[in-house]
């Protein structure tokens, strides 16, 4: 299973950012299933689609989607999964 949670050069949840945004979601977290609840609805709530927002930007890591709060669907998979990934 370790080989499906190693860090990407695309879901690079080593990052600053994404840890500091696992901080703030383990914080306000009840537990681990809360926190995988929290971390589903921020990215689905809190980035929007780059189409949604009529943005051309091309984004290629977790932390890209993260610092420009924007991303086509799969490439906010990738947050998600540096979220999860960040909590093993």
């Amino acid at each position: 299973m370790e080989d499906y949670l190693i860090e990407t050069p695309s879901i690079d949840y080593v990052n600053f950012h994404i840890q500091e945004r696992v901080q703030e979601l383990k914080n306000q977290s009840d537990d681990n299933l809360d926190y995988i609840k929290r971390s589903y609805i921020f990215v689905r709530n809190e980035i929007p689609h780059s189409e949604d927002i009529e943005t051309n930007i091309v984004l290629k890591t977790s932390n890209d989607v993260l610092k420009n709060k924007t991303g086509i669907c799969w490439i906010k998979s990738l947050l998600l999964a540096a979220l999860l990934r960040a909590d093993v």
